[in-house]
């Protein structure tokens, strides 16, 4: 989580305006979803990923990272839609047997996985160069134009924060625990990584109420005022949306055809 606030400090497009990152993922997430094929999706995600890592510059090791929690969910939730059920006259493309239930993937069942894969590649590749590339602070200026309650902002970025508290009480715990030997083998590991989740809540909370009351003294009335920051803006960027957009409406149409 350090690394990718950081990449959103550092990287080349930082500069560029926050609204014009936003109407580029807000294109990317349509275009990934709607499409009816995976090659809108996987579109999204080559020129997603390509802005990053060669416009933005964001290393290879901080996109991964991004991209490794949610594809740990797709990867687990891929066998329910993978393997079924299948009678001996079904086509198949793979059985198996397990205690005399014979299971197979069907080119349906792969066809419905390659095409949810897709759209979630595609789905985090857009989030990602919306993530990696703006500041929170740039993200609530766009938020505040586009007439967002200052109250769900306000929420949005004590969220935010408490995300690093988490984190860091989370860190802290485990050190601890390290220096006692507490990961010295896998009963041990196991029990302390037990003993960290049941402690991390209470901890972090009791964290995130001294941050509140240090807020409340100094001033905090429930509603943050972020300095504003002047982005200039771009009509050459402006132009790539909207020939990336035409792009994908192309591709939705040919999918339709």
């Amino acid at each position: 989580m350090f690394a990718l606030d950081i990449s959103a400090h550092t990287n080349e497009y930082r500069s560029v305006h926050p609204a014009e990152k936003a109407a580029f993922t807000a294109a990317a997430l349509a275009g990934s979803l709607l499409g009816r094929t995976a090659v809108p999706s996987l579109a999204v995600f080559f020129i997603s990923c390509g802005l990053l890592l060669f416009g933005a510059r964001v290393r290879l090791k901080i996109l991964l990272h991004f991209f490794s929690i949610p594809l740990l969910f797709l990867l687990a939730g891929l066998p329910a839609l993978l393997v079924s059920v299948v009678p001996d006259s079904a086509e198949t493309l793979l059985t198996f047997t397990v205690r005399g239930i014979r299971l197979g993937i069907t080119p349906a069942a792969a066809e419905r996985a390659l095409l949810l894969t897709s759209r979630a590649t595609g789905a985090c590749a857009g989030f990602a160069f919306l993530v990696l590339t703006t500041p929170v602070f740039a993200l609530d200026q766009v938020f505040s134009r586009m007439r967002v309650p200052p109250v769900l902002r306000s929420l949005a970025i004590l969220m935010y924060r408490f995300i690093f508290i988490t984190l860091h009480t989370a860190e802290t715990i485990r050190f601890s625990q390290r220096a006692r030997g507490g990961y010295a083998g896998i009963a041990r590991s196991l029990r302390s990584a037990g003993s960290l989740a049941g402690s991390l809540f209470a901890k972090s909370y009791t964290f995130a109420k001294l941050s509140h009351g240090a807020l409340v003294l100094r001033g905090f009335d429930e509603n943050f005022e972020l300095v504003p920051v002047e982005y200039p803006r771009s009509a050459k960027n402006r132009k790539f949306i909207l020939l990336f957009c035409l792009f994908l409406v192309f591709l939705l149409v040919l999918e339709a055809a």
